[in-house]
């Protein structure tokens, strides 16, 4: 089925699960094009709530044949629900207007709808941190989220920083051959200010509404982190960890252990940090994250003769294999890495070199 709406053609062939691209924009006109541009041929439906342009943003929209819903601003999650209440698509993406889609094959989401592999699929955001026209992998932050899913049953949490909730016994995985482009991350840099008052208010208030939520205190501290604000951002992380313990939410304990050392080693509390990263491993002993933490902190602080213990070099399998990551024996693994995600890359090989020299280990990728 083939529908001529406004400049793009959007194609729906009815063997295939539909899919249906969802947004939330408010004076976009500059960058909207672009992300619908690279979207619009891989999806069958476009719905756009617009919380309020005053530019070109809605007649954008339109000209993509999207479906464009005015809305009040109240906050994120509820945004994003409103947009998922009106999709009609079985599978559903999510875009940000400062974003760009890259598939390696023109039906790379059709096929992945259609395997029935994963009822969710994180995808690989890369942070473009200059306005050229190709991309510096080596230089561009990059992390996996959730952005592709089934549409039945899903649900976004949190009124700032949400989180997608999908029904228990999803099965997630992550996508080989797509790719999103973050343009924002120079723009996000220079607007930071701005942002950051705004998510300060919005945090605060959530904090105020829902104390117990561990999530709330988390991005309140990283907050005060951003900021340099060492001991308060510490403060607000142990607020966070206790509640994180009592839902057994073992990712999130990952980061707030690694954080919270973080902010206490740069608040002069070194001693802190170490003790914070030793009750993580055995909080969270199957981490490797908590683990190579730990273990670069003691070699900071010349314990080398401890490091056999904690460092996944010898004990877990990567003296011969550093480059296989896959070879880790844990499934804990946070996607933004600590120690085996980034050290193991070739340019962090002087990191790997301290290692070895600590444990007096010949490799020959050093």
């Amino acid at each position: 089925m083939e529908a001529q709406v406004g400049a793009v053609k959007l194609c729906y062939d009815t063997a295939m699960p539909k899919i249906s691209l969802c947004m939330i924009v408010r004076d976009e006109a500059e960058m909207l094009a672009g992300c619908l541009e690279s979207a619009a041929p891989a999806v069958d439906e476009i719905v756009v709530l617009d919380t309020g342009s005053t530019d070109n943003t809605r007649a954008i929209a339109g000209d993509f044949g999207a479906t464009v819903i005015p809305a009040a601003w109240t906050d994120f999650s509820t945004a994003r629900n409103q947009v998922l209440r009106r999709t009609t698509g079985e599978w559903v993406l999510v875009l940000d207007a400062d974003e760009e889609l890259i598939l390696e094959t023109p039906d790379r989401l059709r096929e992945l709808a259609a395997s029935d592999e994963a009822d969710a699929y994180s995808l690989r955001i890369i942070n473009s941190v200059e306005m050229t026209e190709f991309i510096d992998l080596e230089k561009s932050p990059q992390f996996f989220m959730v952005r592709f899913f089934k549409h039945d049953g899903a649900i976004y949490l949190n009124p700032i920083h949400e989180r997608l909730r999908l029904p228990g016994g999803s099965r997630t995985a992550r996508a080989s051959g797509v790719d999103i482009i973050h343009y924002g991350f120079m723009l996000e840099i220079f607007e930071k200010r701005q942002k950051a008052v705004r998510n300060r208010t919005m945090l605060e208030q959530w904090v105020k509404d829902d104390g117990n939520n561990p999530w709330a205190h988390f991005y309140l501290a990283r907050e005060e982190e951003h900021d340099e604000r060492f001991h308060e951002a510490a403060d607000r992380y142990k607020k966070a960890l206790p509640l994180f313990i009592d839902n057994n939410e073992a990712a999130a304990m990952v980061d707030t252990y690694q954080s919270l050392a973080k902010c206490c080693f740069r608040d002069g509390q070194a001693e802190e940090a170490s003790q914070t990263l030793a009750q993580g491993v055995l909080r969270v002993p199957k981490s490797v994250d908590l683990r190579f933490a730990y273990g670069d902190l003691l070699l900071e602080k010349g314990y080398s003769v401890y490091l056999s213990e904690y460092y996944p070099i010898e004990k877990y399998g990567v003296k011969h294999t550093w480059r296989s990551i896959n070879k880790y024996p844990y499934k804990i693994l946070d996607d933004k890495g600590w120690g085996n995600y980034i050290a193991l890359r070739p340019q962090d090989e002087h990191l790997l070199r301290r290692v070895f020299r600590s444990f007096d280990i010949e490799s020959s990728c050093c």
